[in-house]
């Protein structure tokens, strides 16, 4: 947790060491949402969920943050309790290469890992930049830190431990695309893909979405989410959906 916050910190102050004048307070924009879905894969469950998107510009930098928490139950017993936080600091080289900075840390009590954390710096790529079509493809070698969660069996008398928790250190790799179309000036596509690789195991998570505008504020969004781990912790599998309806608040 110290790393993550110590890389939360460098993002901030990377993008704020040239726009001193610029308070933190002020000029951010984003949006907020709060959904219900269903989840399949290492839970089937219907949840809830809630998420925050907020980015501002301190020229030359372009900073955003975002983060989300989704919870389930059955019968009273937890079974989906997942947050994440992630944060990105870039800066425009030419009209379409940027460089940038970018963290994300996540805990999932149902995924077989107590916390994964990845650290990089990397480059991007405006494939398109103009209405309707824009897309951006990204590529960071960084750091990645798993804590692999205890698996856990039926004893006599309390649950024993069948394979111990550790955690792997990893170099890493990390691959992004960030793709929206506009059907029209109220309805727009998304997907956008992460992929991480290290030498144990390679994490894959792909969003697409389609949004509609209600209101100047307001909008509806259906989205399909795919996440895969090419090797996950014994007595987990690898694909979990999660197909979630929500209303946007736009700000």
């Amino acid at each position: 947790m110290k790393t993550f916050i110590a890389a939360i910190f460098g993002l901030a102050l990377a993008g704020t060491a040239s726009a001193q004048s610029a308070g933190w307070t002020d000029g951010w924009s984003g949006e907020g949402n709060l959904g219900a879905g269903i989840t399949t894969g290492n839970t089937d469950t219907v949840d809830v969920g809630i998420g925050l998107k907020l980015a501002k510009d301190f020229d030359p930098w372009k900073v955003s943050v975002e983060g989300g928490y989704d919870f389930g139950q059955v019968d009273g017993v937890d079974n989906r309790n997942r947050w994440y936080v992630g944060g990105q600091a870039q800066r425009d080289f030419t009209d379409r290469i940027y460089g940038f900075g970018n963290v994300s840390y996540e805990e999932d009590q149902f995924s077989g890992f107590d916390s994964r954390l990845f650290v990089g710096v990397g480059a991007g790529y405006h494939l398109f930049k103009e209405k309707p079509l824009t897309w951006a493809v990204e590529v960071a070698p960084g750091y990645r830190r798993s804590q692999v969660a205890d698996v856990v069996g039926i004893g006599i008398p309390t649950p024993a431990i069948i394979t111990p928790g550790f955690t792997a250190n990893d170099f890493a790799i990390r691959g992004s695309s960030r793709f929206a179309y506009d059907f029209n000036e109220n309805v727009t596509f998304t997907n956008d893909t992460d992929v991480i690789w290290t030498d144990t195991s390679t994490q894959t998570i792909n969003t697409a979405a389609i949004t509609a505008q209600l209101t100047e504020k307001i909008s509806g969004r259906v989205s399909f989410q795919v996440r895969n781990d090419t090797n996950p912790p014994d007595g987990f599998v690898r694909t979990d959906t999660a197909t979630r309806v929500s209303v946007v608040y736009a700000f």
